[in-house]
């Protein structure tokens, strides 16, 4: 299944490693080098003009800042996993 993390981005449900909420997950050392890390290596993607909200970690390292909240992906997922079992 696919999710949509903002401006006609989509990403497979299955590559997503974690959905953080930047504002908590910015805080912790480990969390910024990874992104710091992202950002040189070209993995990092912001999306929108918006202030992010959100951070979406993939497993091959590509990460996106989406002022889409954590809340609202999380219900994306959530959703989708129920109705692909009904």
């Amino acid at each position: 299944m696919y999710l949509h993390i903002g401006q006609n981005i989509t990403r497979l449900t299955g590559e997503i490693v974690g959905v953080f909420d930047l504002d908590n997950a910015s805080h912790g050392k480990d969390t910024r080098r990874l992104l710091n890390r992202a950002e040189r290596d070209h993995q990092l993607t912001v999306i929108g003009d918006d202030l992010p909200r959100t951070f979406v970690l993939l497993e091959d390292g590509n990460a996106y800042l989406t002022p889409i909240s954590p809340g609202t992906i999380a219900k994306r997922i959530t959703t989708q996993e129920v109705s692909q079992w009904n």
